[in-house]
């Protein structure tokens, strides 16, 4: 079933239209493209996805199959990170401002 099968994540009223790329015994990988272009990847539970159909058509960004490809290596050879991710900004003690 996984592979360029296009399927739509429904959780509550919002919608997701992407690409099936792994699924498991209760989860599923779905990864589909923002209007900004950028690549988005999320592990759902297989009771959100539904398979389009006339009453429901999918209305994702289109994503050829070798750059489905691509996005599933480039995923897999990220290596986790060691340690807590570096700050460019020392973090917020306290979201109210400081009086005298």
């Amino acid at each position: 079933m996984a592979g360029s099968r296009k399927v739509i994540v429904r959780k509550g009223k919002a919608e997701v239209h992407g690409y099936l790329v792994a699924v498991g015994e209760t989860r599923a990988k779905v990864l589909w493209v923002c209007g900004t272009g950028r690549t988005q990847r999320r592990d759902v539970p297989l009771a959100e996805l539904v398979i389009p159909n006339r009453g429901n058509p999918w209305l994702g960004i289109e994503i050829s199959l070798s750059d489905l490809v691509a996005a599933g290596e480039r995923r897999r050879s990220r290596a986790p990170r060691a340690g807590p991710r570096p700050r460019s900004s020392p973090p917020r003690t306290s979201h109210r401002p400081l009086t005298p």
